[in-house]
C-alpha cells in the first residue's frame, strides 16, 4: 500500500497487519520547484519558483483535498501553455480547476486568493 498525507481509509485489521506503511510529505518549496522545472523545462524560473511557494501555501490551509504534486505539474504546465510569465488573481481564477476537484474547495480558496498571493510573493530578480 502507498498513501499520502490526504488519504484516510479505514482498513480491515487483517489487511493492516500485512502492510508496510511509509509516509511521505510535502516537498519543501525548493524541492517542488526542481520537480516544476524537470517536468516542464520552457517554464522560466521566476514562475516555478512563486508557484512553488503558492503551493507550500495552499498546502498550510483546510481543503478537503490539499493540492498534490501532480496539481503543480498540471498548473504549471497550464499556465506555461496559457504563455503566463507571473501568477495573479485573475490568473488563479482561470486556472484553479487544475488545483482544485471539489467546488468547496474552489469557493475556498478563491475566498483567501489575495492571501495567498501576498504570502508567496517571488523576487523576480532571484
Amino acid at each position: 500500500m502507498r498513501g499520502n498525507p490526504e488519504q484516510v481509509r479505514e482498513l480491515h485489521d487483517a489487511l493492516k497487519r500485512r502492510c508496510l506503511y511509509h509516509y511521505i510529505d510535502y516537498p519543501d518549496p525548493e524541492r517542488e520547484m526542481e520537480i516544476i522545472k524537470t517536468k516542464i523545462p520552457a517554464i522560466n524560473d521566476y514562475l516555478a519558483k512563486k508557484i512553488a511557494g503558492i503551493m507550500a501555501k495552499l498546502r498550510d490551509q483546510e481543503f478537503y483535498k490539499r493540492p498534490g504534486v501532480s496539481e503543480t505539474i498540471d498548473w504549471s504546465q497550464a499556465l506555461t501553455i496559457l504563455e503566463k510569465e507571473d501568477v495573479d488573481e485573475e490568473v488563479m481564477d482561470l486556472t484553479c480547476g487544475c488545483l482544485f476537484k471539489f467546488k468547496e474547495d474552489v469557493k475556498r480558496f478563491k475566498d483567501m486568493k489575495t492571501e495567498i498571493l501576498i504570502e508567496s510573493k517571488a523576487d523576480p530578480e532571484e
